[in-house]
């Protein structure tokens, strides 16, 4: 138990990623909160992108911010919650490493360890990745939705659960590419959003600073996000279940295969 693990095939190159260490599980974040912010808020895609980065670094800071507010409120699955059925139900119908991108706190990610899988969790925010105990089957990674440390085709299957629904319409197909391009063969995504159709932002916690951007879409744009991505929608349903705050809310859920 002593000794190093190898840091596994599935993670891309560059040691500004991650980085091992003495422990046995334990993957080092290199990368700061600001580094983070710095890279969501920097694109080169120009000055049209640029309130699109803006919002998503405004809500990756407050993430960062509340790290350990948004930790406590969603380290536990709430009563009713289909997730537990649905990440079961996940894990049974893939294979290989799996992926939780946008793993907040790890704990669906942990939940997928649980039933005996691998998984590389990644976040945009190391201190959500850090606020729960490790645990020796998931490898937590700083990185970005939009631009995966993660080698092509070496994963299952993704999971993507409440973080899209950050993402305005480019980012959210370019999110949907990266997933299609570190699958494995055979391998699907299932992400979560909340349903609706829009734009909006709100406080984080009681903060009159911090806010996050939430973006809504109606199911023919989830369609075609999902064709310009490179992803069919093998199946489609709704939910309801609490976010961070307490709140019920109608959650649509999609299951999204690779074209041809």
């Amino acid at each position: 138990m002593g000794d190093e693990l190898p840091v596994p095939p599935v993670f891309a190159g560059g040691g500004d990623r991650v980085s091992r260490t003495a422990g046995p599980t334990r993957i080092l974040l290199l990368r700061t909160f600001q580094e983070a912010a710095i890279r969501l808020h920097d694109s080169p895609r120009g000055d049209t992108r640029s309130a699109a980065e803006g919002h998503q670094a405004e809500t990756v800071e407050a993430y960062s911010a509340y790290a350990e507010w948004y930790a406590r409120k969603t380290k536990g699955f709430t009563p009713y919650s289909p997730l537990r059925t649905e990440i079961h139900e996940f894990c049974r119908a893939s294979s290989g490493p799996l992926l939780d991108a946008g793993a907040g706190c790890r704990r669906d990610a942990v939940q997928m360890a649980r039933a005996g899988r691998d998984v590389v969790a990644v976040d945009a925010v190391p201190a959500l990745l850090e606020a729960e105990p490790p645990h020796t089957r998931v490898r937590p990674v700083v990185g970005d939705v939009r631009d995966l440390p993660v080698h092509d085709a070496s994963v299952g299957a993704v999971w993507c659960s409440a973080v899209l629904l950050h993402m305005d319409p480019a980012d959210f197909v370019a999110a949907l590419r990266e997933f299609l391009r570190v699958l494995a063969p055979g391998g699907f995504a299932q992400i979560s959003l909340k349903e609706g159709d829009g734009h909006s932002a709100e406080p984080m916690a009681d903060s009159t600073v911090h806010r996050r951007h939430f973006f809504f879409y109606p199911l023919d744009r989830l369609r075609d996000f999902s064709a310009a991505a490179g992803f069919r929608i093998e199946g489609t349903w709704t939910g309801e279940q609490a976010d961070s705050s307490g709140t019920v809310q109608t959650w649509r859920k999609l299951l999204l295969r690779p074209l041809g």
